[in-house]
Formats: C-alpha cells, structure tokens, sequence
C-alpha cells in the first residue's frame, strides 16, 4: 500500500511478484488479497518471481557492487 507510482510499485510490476494499492484502497486491498488466496498459480508465481527479484537486484554481489562504486566515489572526490 502506498503511491501507485512508486519505486517498489514498478518492481513489482517489472517482476510480477506482487500488487501495488494506493494507500486508503481498502477495498482493492482486499480485492489483492482475494485474488492471491483464490489463485494458486498465481502465489507460487509471483513467490518464485519476488526471489528472483531479490536475488537479481538485491543480493549480496549487488549490494557489495553499488558500495564499492559509491566508496570509489567518494575516493575520487578528495
């Protein structure tokens, strides 16, 4: 739940691993978590793409990447 044109509502779209609500959406929020307890298919899915996403964008080598970058940054900078 938050702003539909956020940052983690465009990955989750990118992944298909989840469903974005505008905040105060209550009823689309529960409509989201309807579908998900109704669809199998669909939970197994989007679990499966929601690892891949973390693993692809948020996993140890990626994270050591962007602070080596961000250090040799700040190293260049002085």
């Amino acid at each position: 739940m938050g702003d539909p044109d956020g940052e983690i509502p465009r990955l989750l779209a990118t992944y298909d691993c989840g469903r974005a609500v505008a905040e105060g959406d209550a009823a689309g929020f529960a409509a989201a978590v309807r579908q998900l307890r109704d669809d199998a298919d669909a939970r197994e899915r989007q679990g499966s793409n929601a690892r891949r996403m973390l693993e692809d964008r948020f996993g140890q080598q990626q994270a050591l990447a962007a602070w080596e970058a961000l250090l040799g940054e700040v190293a260049l900078s002085r």
